[in-house]
């Protein structure tokens, strides 16, 4: 299980170094989107609370994709064998 983190996380870190520019601007789209959901929050305005969740799902899940997208081509990588993707099909199920 930790090198599926270790794998995650060094995924993450070129893809900050490739992208810095686009890595900023999702960021700052995250932090404001944050920031506005802490105010609706304070405003008790639950239903743009539940719309600000929505929106850091959404920006979030290019990030995710992209980390299993770096996974699979180690996992493919690795290994050059015809059953290696029998056991790729089955790490991403677990």
């Amino acid at each position: 299980m930790s090198k599926k983190y270790q794998t995650m996380k060094k995924a993450i870190k070129m893809e900050i170094k490739e992208h810095r520019k686009s890595f900023l601007v999702y960021l700052t789209l995250r932090a404001l989107v944050i920031l506005v959901m802490i105010l609706q929050i304070f405003n008790r305005n639950f239903e743009n609370v539940f719309l600000c969740l929505l929106t850091l799902i959404l920006l979030i899940v290019p990030s995710f994709l992209q980390g299993v997208r770096m996974i699979k081509q180690n996992i493919i990588s690795s290994t050059s064998r015809p059953w290696s993707f029998i056991f790729y099909t089955l790490y991403i199920k677990l």
